[in-house]
């Protein structure tokens, strides 16, 4: 749920600047960012308050990367 967030704030955007307005949808969509927001709260704004310094914690680290992203470290000392 936490890595839906941003499309759906965009998606709401997107549905709010159309002309006629689909209010369903509008309503759907405000309904899952509500969900997100009640389940995922701590954790989004205490990224924010973090990035926003330039910092992160070990348990919150997860939450820069995209899904999927391959990371890894190179020591050249021992070559692995």
């Amino acid at each position: 749920m936490f890595r839906s967030y941003p499309g759906l704030v965009q998606r709401l955007q997107a549905e709010e600047a159309k002309n006629p307005r689909d209010d369903d949808i509008i309503l759907d969509i405000k309904a899952a960012i509500h969900i997100v927001e009640e389940d995922q709260g701590k954790t989004l704004r205490d990224l924010e308050k973090l990035t926003s310094e330039n910092q992160i914690t070990w348990d919150l680290l997860w939450a820069l990367f995209k899904l999927n992203t391959l990371a890894f470290n190179h020591h050249s000392w021992i070559q692995q």
